[in-house]
């Protein structure tokens, strides 16, 4: 009972302060997610549109790390040197997802360029892959 008491505690001053209590456990970690950026490159004439995405950097990401049994917040870099990437691994593509744990929508030629991991995506023929690939290059071209 103290345990559900202390969770409440807890919530009522996350609410209260905006502020994440520091976890106590692996399971108390809140999830971080990088960030893509991408560009939309519009068709012209007989070439369709393409949508090209950086899907990994060296940028910084704030995230825990487990030191003096204690969770604390670090800055993680990804190092993207070519001799700490192993680019065997993308050889076939990566797959890009509709969400964090999705359905495939895509499929990327990854290459390793100016420190980061990205390449022009080809769209699956699904209608949630094709409805994606026309938002990208319709909505995301215009602005």
């Amino acid at each position: 009972m103290k345990k559900r008491q202390h969770k409440k505690v807890e919530n009522k001053q996350r609410a209260a302060t905006g502020i994440e209590p520091e976890p106590k456990t692996r399971e108390d970690l809140p999830l971080h997610f990088r960030s893509a950026s991408f560009e939309v490159r519009a068709p012209e004439g007989d070439n369709p549109g393409q949508v090209v995405m950086t899907v990994s950097s060296e940028e910084p990401v704030m995230t825990y790390m487990e030191f003096n049994d204690q969770y604390q917040r670090v800055y993680e870099v990804l190092d993207h040197s070519e001799s700490s990437v192993d680019m065997s691994r993308m050889s076939d593509g990566l797959v890009i997802q509709d969400t964090h744990w999705g359905d495939q929508v895509g499929l990327m030629g990854a290459t390793l360029k100016e420190r980061k991991i990205g390449g022009p995506v080809t769209f699956c023929s699904g209608t949630r892959a094709k409805e994606i690939e026309q938002d990208a290059l319709t909505n995301c071209a215009a602005t």
